[in-house]
């Protein structure tokens, strides 16, 4: 990508930056994030680094960057997975990925409905898709859910995750 290790930090606080300053919505920003976070992974050190850099940009801009979901729910697999490193065990590492896997994805479908219905969105909806513990359910719904024009549509679309 062009950056060297020493940059690793500058790199992804400037990427953030560049996505708040999108004001696009949630859902893409998301995905924009991940993608970027696939070839550009912090240890936690430098995410320390990365939080006090954060903290000293101009309020509304830390708003902005804060608000992408990608980012809180990356601190929340990797938060997982260290857990299940320090125990050691196997399981608790595949768990703690699926885990966040399933968060993360509940996060960018809540994300979307509530940038793409922000009137209509639910309390009963996001608590359906968050207590949704199958992600290939989440991942089944998905497609439905980005191509509904109505809230009605939505609503039909979330019913499978009931069972």
């Amino acid at each position: 990508m062009g950056y060297n290790e020493k940059e690793k930090v500058e790199v992804k606080l400037e990427f953030l930056r560049m996505i708040a300053r999108l004001e696009i919505d949630p859902a893409r920003a998301d995905f924009l994030a991940n993608l970027f976070e696939s070839y550009l992974t912090l240890n936690p050190d430098e995410e320390a680094t990365l939080q006090t850099e954060i903290q000293k940009l101009p309020k509304k801009e830390e708003t902005h960057v804060m608000k992408i979901e990608t980012y809180r729910t990356r601190q929340w697999k990797m938060e997982g997975r260290e857990e299940g490193r320090e125990e050691g065990r196997e399981e608790g590492i595949r768990e703690g990925k699926e885990k966040g896997k399933r968060e993360e994805k509940a996060a960018m479908l809540i994300g979307f409905l509530q940038a793409r219905f922000p009137e209509e969105v639910t309390e009963e909806a996001v608590a359906l898709i968050q207590a949704c513990r199958d992600t290939e359910k989440l991942e089944n719904v998905q497609p439905r859910l980005f191509k509904a024009d109505s809230w009605d549509e939505i609503a039909t679309a979330l019913e499978v995750l009931k069972d």
